[in-house]
């Protein structure tokens, strides 16, 4: 402890002097006290210096003094024990094993705590607390587990890790990247066995998520067999997760040790909905295991796609730049005409998009008509050849006023409250470098309860014009581009990003917002996706709206899961600020359907749909044990490969080294002088013992 001054502490001795100074103008220039005789003339000096003594403290405090603590702690070392819970240690570790195996494992954890500080852990995809020897986990990902570990402990005193497992991941990344964030020895105990069995598996299944009613997908199985040569297996394809509806067979000859082969099946879809397939190999004598034979996927099979018709005054590569950028997605068929060449029925469509429509020539008059009267949405896209007074009749969403024969170069400012659907930080981005739109010279204006998303910047001018602007009708929707030349700013988007990604997604997403029908019904549930994995959480979303389409909550709001075996799990909805919402948490593997109810105005609303939780099959993909991998892990970071007889073993490890060591924290405290209790005691003592004095002789 130390006493430290905010000001330079030789202030102090004028301290000192302006208390002499003080004391001697009070008590040897005072002629109060003349009368004093004999012994009481010793009070005098006793006086004096309690005067000094105070003025000078007080004086002293002024100064701000402090005193300074420095604490001193020894934090000791942290020892992480993390044991991998994976299904594919329970394959590995039989009976006795597993028992061995966490015998030794408690037994080290106490052995060590006398000196560490010991955390356990278990691990499969994600880091858990505590041993775990169930092994529930359906993946492993030893990179998660690493990097998990950094951010808990991370400017720790941690000694080493000690990490029992397999060595088999089959989620994340490579854990020998990662191993270098935690900058400790791993020791590495090896489980499992390396002898590779004869085996036959499904390694892989590549197939389209999504496809449409009718149409014929792909399915690409990868097969892969170990000591087999000579085998012969029967490669099958089943709808459904059992062998009752078989779609394709075909036997496979195994020709040597080490066997690979793909094989591409082509299955026609026939019903909607998310569809399960089965690929299966037939078991083979003396094959380890027979849980990585099969694989099941899930296929969402939709009713149709969304049609678009693009109507243009004349050939422009503005169209080819559209085409392009829809067709990106599956869930569209786009057909492109000439506006004179066109005869057909609007009603085929979902949307169309009017490039340089309407002119002079061509009023569109009789396709405007029938897409209000079927409630088919519109994408106008302005151009040198549009009839600027048509286009005002036939819409109120972008007024044009006194509309000149000359163009302006203008390029998009994005503002910030667009709200119709989101946009990418990197289309943001991109949007500032475009090249500029030709657009007509005139004053626009935005119409009734539009929405600009891209706005008009002139030459260094920023204004309010509207470039892309939407709006909702009680029909259907309706949408500005107030410019030509789009086809310059996906190219430009490849010439800086090496993408055409930026532009595609405002161009899609454009599409998209105005080609889906408005849901106009008052209650409406949805889960955000229809297949699921086991580990994963289930979630709902639910809207009521009242006659004016105003988003309420005030009725309770329920949830009934039914599984296919008819097992039933009911729910009650939360309450959000103004909606529902409802995580059910994770579900068993198996095919649900759900409806949802309230009662609203005396009716009783619902709403029903689908969805599948899927099996993960990642922990019996590899059956081998990867010691190889954790010889690595373990000499890049400074550690070593043990077997499990070699855990009693680890503590006398950990003990040897050098490096592993407490480390002493010091922290300073700083306590103003003028806080401390005692000192005005103090003070006031002297003050007080003064006082009394000059009462006593008799003074002022």
């Amino acid at each position: 402890m130390s006493l430290s001054f905010s000001y330079p502490a030789w202030f102090l001795i004028l301290c000192v002097l302006l208390g002499i100074l003080y004391a001697g103008i009070l008590y040897y220039k005072d002629r109060s006290y003349a009368d004093v005789q004999g012994s009481q003339r010793w009070f005098l000096p006793l006086m004096t210096f309690l005067r000094w003594a105070g003025a000078t403290l007080i004086a002293a405090l002024l100064l701000a003094p402090f005193l300074k603590t420095i604490h001193t702690e020894e934090q000791r070392p942290y020892i992480i024990i993390a044991q991998d819970r994976s299904q594919s240690i329970a394959r590995a570790l039989k009976g006795e094993d597993s028992t061995s195996l966490r015998a030794g494992l408690e037994q080290l954890t106490t052995a060590l705590s006398e000196k560490y500080k010991v955390e356990t852990y278990s691990f499969d995809d994600q880091l858990n607390e505590k041993f775990d020897f169930s092994f529930p986990g359906k993946a492993t990902d030893l990179s998660a587990v690493t990097s998990e570990l950094y951010n808990r402990y991370n400017n720790q005193n941690i000694g080493a890790v000690i990490m029992a497992t397999d060595g088999i991941y089959n989620q994340g990344s490579n854990p020998l990247y990662m191993s270098e964030q935690l900058n400790v020895p791993i020791y590495a105990i090896a489980l499992g066995d390396t002898t590779p069995y004869k085996d036959i598996k499904v390694e892989k299944v590549l197939h389209n998520n999504i496809v449409y009613l009718g149409d014929k997908f792909t399915i690409r199985a990868d097969m892969s067999g170990y000591n087999s040569s000579g085998a012969h297996t029967v490669l099958s394809v089943n709808k459904g997760k059992g062998n009752s509806n078989k779609l394709y067979s075909n036997e496979i000859s195994i020709n040597k040790n080490n066997f690979v082969q793909s094989e591409d099946i082509i299955i026609e879809t026939t019903a909607v909905g998310v569809q399960a397939y089965t690929i299966s190999l037939s078991a083979i004598e003396g094959e380890l295991t027979t849980q990585n034979n099969s694989k099941t996927i899930y296929v969402e099979v939709l009713e149709g796609r969304q049609n678009v018709l693009i109507l243009a005054a004349s050939p422009s590569p503005d169209i080819a730049a559209l085409r392009k950028a829809i067709d990106r997605g599956k869930n569209y068929v786009t057909e492109e005409k000439l506006a004179s060449e066109f005869n057909g029925s609007i009603a085929a469509y979902d949307m169309i998009i009017l490039h340089g429509l309407p002119t002079a020539a061509q009023n569109c008059e009789s396709i405007l008509t029938q897409a209000e009267k079927n409630n088919i949405s519109i994408l106008y896209i302005i151009t040198s050849q549009t009839s600027i007074n048509l286009l005002n009749t036939h819409q109120d969403l972008l007024k044009i006023n006194n509309p000149g024969n000359a163009f302006n170069d203008v390029k998009p400012l994005m503002p910030t409250d667009f709200s119709l659907f989101s946009i990418s930080d990197g289309l943001r981005e991109a949007m500032t470098y475009m090249p500029p739109l030709k657009s007509r010279f005139a004053e626009y204006a935005n119409g009734n309860n539009g929405e600009v998303l891209l706005a008009q910047k002139i030459g260094q001018v920023s204004t309010n014009f509207p470039l892309l602007s939407f709006r909702k009708t009680p029909t259907h929707k309706i949408a500005i581009i107030a410019g030509e030349g789009i086809w310059l700013w996906r190219m430009y988007d490849y010439m800086k990003f090496g993408t055409f990604d930026h532009i595609d997604e405002l161009l899609e997403k454009t599409v998209q917002y105005l080609s889906i029908k408005e849901d106009r019904r008052k209650f409406r549930a949805t889960t955000p996706q229809s297949i699921y994995r086991e580990n994963e959480k289930v979630s709902f979303d639910a809207e009521l709206y009242n006659d004016s389409y105003e988003l309420i909550n005030e009725p309770d709001a329920r949830l009934l899961i039914k599984d296919a075996q008819g097992k039933e799990y009911p729910y009650v909805f939360s309450r959000t600020s103004n909606a529902y919402e409802l995580n059910t948490g994770i579900l068993p593997v198996n095919e649900y359907s759900f409806t949802a109810k309230t009662n609203y105005g005396g009716k009783e609303l619902t709403s029903s749909g689908q969805f599948t939780v899927r099996e993960l099959q990642l922990e019996t993909t590899q059956t081998t044990a990867d010691h190889n991998l954790l010889l690595n892990l373990a000499k890049k970071s400074g550690g070593e490969l043990l077997s499990p007889d070699d855990i009693a073993n680890i503590e006398n490890k950990i003990n040897a080294r050098t490096d592993i060591k407490p480390v002493l924290y010091s922290s300073t405290e700083n306590n103003a002088v003028i806080n401390l209790k005692w000192i005005f005691f103090f003070l006031l003592a002297l003050l007080c013992i003064e006082w009394f004095l000059r009462k006593f002789l008799g003074g002022l």
